[in-house]
């Protein structure tokens, strides 16, 4: 991945290839603009960033803070059926069946100028993490989440995203994959608190600083079926909702 900062008009180019643009799409409004370009195959080769300046004032992190249930909280709220594979050879290095409880959740809440997030993420086997990034909305109207997978002993980057089509679906951005999706608002912030995997979904795994354009180190494959419940963080505890 290499990015392109154009000052004169304020805009910012993220590659992810170099692969030729056959077509391009406009998405956004006002101040809060951005196109993607993609290729034959109908991949992400170019993401726009425009007005980049005033994005970048207002999206820069200016404090995060963890939290984590009580211990005691043995309550399962997901269920996942995966497999993890070599990303350049696919062979299969690990596959199994993860029951997920509430002590098992970290919840990160991310702090900007205009906005709130939340990095909810749970332990998927003895190598990788698997998770979610919400915005913490002030209304139900939330255009989209990622799905993370985080390798335990190797600085990675993952960052899988899934355009919000209803209140209660979500389509994957690059590649296939479909993901049903509970938007509720635990103390009054709105926020995703359930992904059920309608397709299966696999999630790429980089290592930090490789090109991804090039095929990831791994990827983790949750199976359709699987789901899990986050929790939130309502007045410094974490709940379910």
């Amino acid at each position: 991945m290499r990015s392109e900062y154009d000052k004169e008009r304020d805009i910012m180019k993220i590659f992810r290839s170099d692969r030729p643009i056959v077509r391009s799409e406009d998405h956004g409004e006002g101040e809060v603009r951005y196109t993607l370009y993609y290729d034959a195959d109908g991949r992400v080769v170019c993401h726009e960033i425009h007005n980049y300046s005033k994005h970048e004032e207002r999206w820069k992190p200016t404090g995060s803070q963890e939290f984590r249930p009580d211990p005691g909280a043995t309550e399962e709220i997901g269920s996942l059926d995966w497999t993890v594979y070599d990303g350049k050879t696919t062979e299969i290095l690990d596959q199994g069946h993860t029951t997920i409880r509430l002590c098992d959740v970290m919840i990160k809440v991310i702090v900007s100028k205009d906005s709130r997030q939340a990095s909810k993420r749970a332990r998927l086997n003895q190598d990788f993490f698997i998770g979610v990034a919400t915005s913490l909305s002030a209304t139900p109207e939330i255009g989209g989440l990622g799905l993370t997978a985080d390798r335990v002993d190797t600085y990675t980057f993952c960052w899988e995203w899934f355009n919000v089509t209803d209140s209660t679906h979500a389509r994957k951005l690059q590649e296939q994959g479909e993901i049903g999706i509970e938007i509720r608002n635990p103390g009054e912030v709105w926020q995703v608190v359930r992904t059920n995997f309608l397709t299966n979904v696999s999630i790429r795994v980089f290592i930090f600083g490789e090109p991804v354009e090039k095929p990831p180190a791994w990827r983790v494959l949750i199976r359709k079926g699987s789901f899990i419940r986050w929790p939130s963080v309502v007045q410094g505890d974490v709940q379910l909702f």
